[in-house]
């Protein structure tokens, strides 16, 4: 939760460029969940080239988030970055019933609308020439590849 909570923060006031801030991020949480994983004596093995392409599937999309992410704070004030991306249940719950072949409720698609709703005021302008609307628009892609791992 530490790192969660200070990924904001960090994100935008580390004097790296994002990608290398995610570079570093990413070797720390590799190194950690392999001692952790080696201590508990979990295997690394994949059962099969599926499970192996889901990996990096996975992969894939949490860099995208990461990048996304870590650039809209870089644009923008924190405040922009983190509102919008925590935008990601809005998403999922639009997801969600396409994956799983279910019926949308209606109370969660309104609920999304207010969610995108808000992150359009919170929007500071509307000017692609200014970093803050590329921050919202960044933070908007963030959700998405998170949701599309999560799903």
């Amino acid at each position: 939760m530490l790192f969660i909570g200070t990924s904001g923060v960090l994100g935008r006031y580390v004097p790296l460029p994002a990608p290398v801030a995610i570079w570093w991020r990413a070797v720390i949480a590799v190194v950690l969940l392999y001692a952790y994983c080696s201590y508990r004596g979990m295997s690394f093995r994949m059962a099969s080239r599926k499970q192996l392409l889901m990996v990096l599937l996975s992969g894939a999309l949490m860099a995208g988030h990461w990048v996304t992410y870590f650039f809209a704070l870089k644009l923008s004030s924190v405040a922009v970055g983190m509102l919008a991306i925590f935008t990601y249940p809005a998403m999922t719950t639009l997801l969600e019933p396409i994956v799983f072949r279910q019926h949308f409720v209606g109370r969660h698609l309104l609920l999304a609308a207010l969610v995108v709703a808000g992150v359009y005021f919170l929007a500071p302008s509307f000017d692609l020439q200014e970093g803050g609307q590329w921050s919202v628009l960044l933070s908007g892609c963030s959700p998405h590849s998170f949701t599309l791992f999560a799903t």
